[in-house]
């Protein structure tokens, strides 16, 4: 599985008085979408976010902001997974509206042993997952 889609709809509560989004929105926006694609990789957010042998923290994440997202228009929120490393992985997700690219964002995630703290190898399972 490389890429993952989800439309959403930014609300007013997440923007400006001119109903332009706060760029902090953005990453909600993302971890929400990201938690359908750990659910559409492994079949639950419940294994994904609460495996009782290993996690998966964002280990560094970035925006680029290109245009304004505003609220009521529909978003196209598309994950596109890069790379796959010995402990980590790396994933591209684009968010647009009305078929511009407003807003790319880069993130890092790594897998830990949930015991020690310590950096752990991506599962076989997961990586054969995701492909």
């Amino acid at each position: 599985m490389k890429t993952y889609s989800q439309i959403i709809l930014p609300r007013f509560r997440q923007t400006d008085s001119a109903g332009v989004l706060f760029f902090n929105e953005s990453f909600n926006i993302f971890h929400d979408v990201y938690e359908g694609w750990a659910e559409s990789l492994v079949g639950s957010k419940k294994e994904w976010f609460e495996n009782s042998d290993w996690a998966v923290p964002i280990k560094k994440i970035s925006g680029d902001f290109r245009r304004p997202l505003v609220a009521f228009d529909p978003c196209e929120v598309q994950i596109v997974l890069k790379s796959i490393g010995e402990t980590s992985f790396q994933l591209e997700t684009e968010l647009k509206q009305k078929g511009s690219v407003s807003c790319t964002i880069e993130s890092v995630h790594v897998f830990i042993d949930k015991q020690t703290r310590s950096p752990l190898g991506v599962p076989a399972a997961i990586r054969a997952l995701m492909g």
